[in-house]
Protein backbone atom coordinates (compact mmCIF):
# COMPACT_ATOMS: atom_id res chain seq x y z
CA UNK A 1 0.00 0.00 0.00
CA UNK A 2 1.43 3.24 -0.66
CA UNK A 3 1.82 6.02 1.50
CA UNK A 4 -0.90 7.80 0.34
CA UNK A 5 -3.40 5.37 0.36
CA UNK A 6 -2.32 4.57 4.43
CA UNK A 7 -2.48 8.34 5.05
CA UNK A 8 -5.93 8.65 3.62
CA UNK A 9 -7.33 5.32 5.43
CA UNK A 10 -5.62 6.89 8.80
CA UNK A 11 -7.52 10.18 7.84
CA UNK A 12 -11.12 8.51 7.31
CA UNK A 13 -10.43 6.34 10.26
CA UNK A 14 -9.82 9.70 12.65
CA UNK A 15 -12.62 11.47 11.03
CA UNK A 16 -14.98 8.39 11.90
CA UNK A 17 -14.16 8.52 15.22
CA UNK A 18 -14.24 12.03 15.92
CA UNK A 19 -17.63 12.15 15.02
CA UNK A 20 -20.15 13.15 17.99
CA UNK A 21 -22.18 10.83 18.63
CA UNK A 22 -25.94 11.02 18.97
CA UNK A 23 -27.70 11.27 22.07
CA UNK A 24 -30.93 9.83 22.00
CA UNK A 25 -33.80 12.25 23.49
CA UNK A 26 -35.28 8.95 25.83
CA UNK A 27 -34.50 7.13 28.70
CA UNK A 28 -35.79 3.10 28.66
CA UNK A 29 -37.66 1.90 31.62
CA UNK A 30 -38.33 -1.71 31.92
CA UNK A 31 -40.73 -2.09 34.09
CA UNK A 32 -41.82 -4.26 37.48
CA UNK A 33 -45.22 -4.22 37.56
CA UNK A 34 -47.03 -5.75 40.88
CA UNK A 35 -50.07 -6.48 41.33
CA UNK A 36 -52.08 -4.78 44.32
CA UNK A 37 -51.16 -7.51 46.25
CA UNK A 38 -47.80 -7.96 45.28
CA UNK A 39 -47.93 -11.50 44.91
CA UNK A 40 -47.74 -11.12 40.88
CA UNK A 41 -45.95 -9.31 38.38
CA UNK A 42 -46.70 -8.63 34.68
CA UNK A 43 -44.53 -10.01 31.69
CA UNK A 44 -44.40 -10.17 27.76
CA UNK A 45 -43.57 -13.18 26.25
CA UNK A 46 -40.88 -12.96 23.83
CA UNK A 47 -40.78 -16.07 21.77
CA UNK A 48 -39.83 -18.99 24.47
CA UNK A 49 -38.87 -16.13 26.65
CA UNK A 50 -40.44 -13.40 28.69
CA UNK A 51 -39.58 -10.11 29.02
CA UNK A 52 -39.92 -7.00 31.50
CA UNK A 53 -42.81 -4.12 29.51
CA UNK A 54 -40.55 -1.17 28.38
CA UNK A 55 -41.51 2.21 28.01
CA UNK A 56 -39.76 5.21 26.69
CA UNK A 57 -40.23 8.73 28.59
CA UNK A 58 -38.00 11.84 27.08
CA UNK A 59 -34.92 12.14 29.12
CA UNK A 60 -34.59 15.27 31.75
CA UNK A 61 -37.84 14.66 32.89
CA UNK A 62 -39.61 13.56 36.19
CA UNK A 63 -39.88 9.41 35.99
CA UNK A 64 -42.57 8.76 38.39
CA UNK A 65 -44.84 11.45 35.86
CA UNK A 66 -43.64 10.31 33.23
CA UNK A 67 -44.11 6.38 33.60
CA UNK A 68 -47.51 6.35 35.49
CA UNK A 69 -49.04 8.74 32.66
CA UNK A 70 -47.73 6.80 29.72
CA UNK A 71 -49.37 3.43 31.64
CA UNK A 72 -52.86 5.14 32.33
CA UNK A 73 -53.20 6.62 28.62
CA UNK A 74 -51.37 3.40 26.98
CA UNK A 75 -52.74 0.64 29.02
CA UNK A 76 -55.57 2.21 30.98
CA UNK A 77 -53.30 1.09 34.10
CA UNK A 78 -53.82 3.12 37.13
CA UNK A 79 -50.81 2.54 38.87
CA UNK A 80 -48.06 4.46 41.71
CA UNK A 81 -44.44 4.38 41.14
CA UNK A 82 -42.64 2.95 44.24
CA UNK A 83 -38.99 3.39 43.12
CA UNK A 84 -36.61 2.86 40.31
CA UNK A 85 -32.93 2.09 39.47
CA UNK A 86 -30.67 0.98 36.95
CA UNK A 87 -30.87 -2.23 34.78
CA UNK A 88 -27.28 -2.93 35.08
CA UNK A 89 -24.31 -0.55 34.71
CA UNK A 90 -22.97 0.87 31.81
CA UNK A 91 -23.10 4.28 29.90
CA UNK A 92 -26.59 3.65 28.07
CA UNK A 93 -28.34 1.54 30.61
CA UNK A 94 -32.19 0.81 30.63
CA UNK A 95 -33.18 2.02 33.78
CA UNK A 96 -36.02 -0.56 35.69
CA UNK A 97 -39.16 1.28 37.38
CA UNK A 98 -41.30 -0.42 39.72
CA UNK A 99 -44.91 0.05 40.35
CA UNK A 100 -48.13 -1.22 41.83
CA UNK A 101 -50.81 -1.56 39.76
CA UNK A 102 -54.42 -0.42 41.01
CA UNK A 103 -56.29 -2.27 38.85
CA UNK A 104 -54.64 -5.62 39.91
CA UNK A 105 -55.21 -8.42 37.89
CA UNK A 106 -58.12 -7.38 36.73
CA UNK A 107 -56.25 -5.85 33.63
CA UNK A 108 -53.71 -7.16 31.22
CA UNK A 109 -52.67 -4.61 28.82
CA UNK A 110 -52.74 -6.50 25.72
CA UNK A 111 -49.89 -9.20 24.73
CA UNK A 112 -49.10 -9.35 28.49
CA UNK A 113 -49.48 -12.04 31.54
CA UNK A 114 -49.58 -11.77 34.78
CA UNK A 115 -47.42 -14.58 36.68
CA UNK A 116 -47.09 -15.32 40.72
CA UNK A 117 -43.31 -13.67 41.83
CA UNK A 118 -42.73 -17.77 42.57
CA UNK A 119 -43.58 -19.09 38.94
CA UNK A 120 -42.00 -15.55 37.34
CA UNK A 121 -38.75 -16.22 39.28
CA UNK A 122 -38.44 -19.93 39.24
CA UNK A 123 -40.23 -21.20 36.06
CA UNK A 124 -39.67 -18.77 33.32
CA UNK A 125 -36.77 -17.73 31.43
CA UNK A 126 -36.20 -13.81 31.94
CA UNK A 127 -32.98 -12.28 31.23
CA UNK A 128 -30.19 -12.48 33.80
CA UNK A 129 -30.39 -8.87 35.34
CA UNK A 130 -34.74 -8.55 34.95
CA UNK A 131 -34.75 -11.96 36.89
CA UNK A 132 -32.34 -9.97 39.56
CA UNK A 133 -34.67 -6.92 39.26
CA UNK A 134 -37.67 -8.60 39.76
CA UNK A 135 -35.75 -10.36 42.63
CA UNK A 136 -34.67 -7.36 44.37
CA UNK A 137 -37.93 -5.49 43.58
CA UNK A 138 -39.93 -7.94 45.08
CA UNK A 139 -38.25 -8.07 48.31
CA UNK A 140 -37.75 -4.43 48.26
CA UNK A 141 -41.37 -3.94 47.67
CA UNK A 142 -43.15 -6.62 50.16
CA UNK A 143 -40.84 -5.52 53.04
CA UNK A 144 -42.76 -4.15 56.68
CA UNK A 145 -39.27 -3.23 57.35
CA UNK A 146 -37.93 0.03 56.79
CA UNK A 147 -34.53 -0.32 55.63
CA UNK A 148 -33.88 3.59 54.48
CA UNK A 149 -35.99 6.05 56.24
CA UNK A 150 -35.73 8.35 53.29
CA UNK A 151 -37.91 5.75 51.21
CA UNK A 152 -40.66 5.36 53.23
CA UNK A 153 -43.29 5.18 50.35
CA UNK A 154 -40.98 2.30 47.87
CA UNK A 155 -43.91 0.02 49.42
CA UNK A 156 -46.84 -2.12 47.92
CA UNK A 157 -49.82 -1.08 49.33
CA UNK A 158 -48.45 1.96 51.20
CA UNK A 159 -51.05 4.20 48.93
CA UNK A 160 -54.42 1.88 50.27
CA UNK A 161 -52.53 2.73 53.90
CA UNK A 162 -52.54 6.38 53.70
CA UNK A 163 -55.98 6.33 51.65
CA UNK A 164 -57.31 4.64 54.88
CA UNK A 165 -55.76 7.14 57.42
CA UNK A 166 -56.85 10.22 55.46
CA UNK A 167 -60.12 8.83 54.91
CA UNK A 168 -60.43 7.83 59.08
CA UNK A 169 -59.00 11.50 60.33
CA UNK A 170 -61.59 13.24 57.74
CA UNK A 171 -64.63 11.12 59.17
CA UNK A 172 -63.69 12.20 62.46
CA UNK A 173 -64.29 15.54 61.45
CA UNK A 174 -67.17 14.80 59.32
CA UNK A 175 -65.34 15.03 56.05
CA UNK A 176 -66.19 12.41 53.52
CA UNK A 177 -63.56 12.94 50.41
CA UNK A 178 -62.90 10.67 47.67
CA UNK A 179 -59.24 9.76 47.32
CA UNK A 180 -58.99 10.99 44.12
CA UNK A 181 -60.49 14.43 45.61
CA UNK A 182 -57.92 13.88 47.89
CA UNK A 183 -54.55 13.43 45.82
CA UNK A 184 -55.65 16.12 42.97
CA UNK A 185 -56.30 19.16 45.82
CA UNK A 186 -59.66 19.10 44.69
CA UNK A 187 -62.17 21.12 46.84
CA UNK A 188 -64.31 19.03 48.55
CA UNK A 189 -68.16 19.46 51.10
Amino acid sequence: MSMTGQGRAMQLSVTTQSQPKEVGRTDVYRLVVFDAAGTAVLLEPEGDEYRLPTVEIPKFTRPAKEVTETLRKSWNMSSVFLFSGLLQESSDADYFAVLESKNGLQLSPSGMNWFTIHHALSNLLLLEEEHQAVKSSYRKAVSRVLVNAREPFCRIGWMLELEACIQERNSQFGLRPSASQIFTNTPFP
